[in-house]
Order: C-alpha cells, then structure tokens, then sequence
C-alpha cells in the first residue's frame, strides 16, 4: 500500500481532513448518523457506485480511511494498455468497421475442417 499523503504542519495525533488528504476536493459527508461496525468488526457502505467493483483503501497515521473506488479491467483487455503499437491497431481495425471500410475474407468452407485431415 502505497504511504498516504499527510496534510503539513499538523500537530501530532490532529486528524487530517479528507479536504487536506486528498488533492482532489469534491467530498462531501454521506450522513450525519455514525456508522457501526458489527460483531465481527465490519462495516456496511450502503449505497455504492454503480460502476464500482471495489475500492482501493487507504489510511494515515491517524487511522482515517480513504475509500476510492474502482473498475477492474480483465487482463486480457490491460495488455493491450501496455503494448500502444497493438492498442493502436485494434483501434484503427473498429474505427474501419465503424466506417464501413472492410474487406471479406475468404470463403473458408472451401477449405476441409482440421477434423477432416
């Protein structure tokens, strides 16, 4: 887990606000009821977004929590991600589908099944 970023020159064992936290503002608090844990020491989010496959977790040193949610993206699909040259060519193949521009391939019933050999 990476070392979460720490608000500067606050005084020891002061919470950091989620504001100081995180350089992206925009939080807002949820509700203003507490939310508690079970017996197991667990807590229940309730309402999640719906493009949410989990969450990334952080914590600082006082113990506040950041949830920052996630997308899992199959690793089939992230290698292309790390291979442009591909990336760009299955891009370029969809754009020429999308436009029309294909040509038909052979007719491969012309051709025996590899059962057939």
């Amino acid at each position: 887990m990476r070392k979460p970023k720490v608000a500067p020159n606050k005084p020891e064992g002061k919470p950091v606000s989620v504001q100081e936290l995180v350089p992206v503002g925009g939080f807002k608090l949820v509700d203003n009821s507490v939310v508690q844990l079970d017996s197991r020491k667990r807590l229940a989010l309730g309402r999640v977004p719906a493009q949410c496959d989990g969450f990334q977790v952080y914590c600082n040193e006082v113990g506040q929590i950041l949830l920052d949610p996630i997308k899992a993206v199959p690793t089939r699909t992230l290698w292309l991600d790390h291979h442009p040259q591909a990336k760009a060519q299955v891009l370029e193949g969809l754009a020429a589908l999308a436009d029309g521009r294909f040509v038909t391939g052979p007719d491969l019933d012309a051709y025996p099944d590899d059962d057939d050999t």
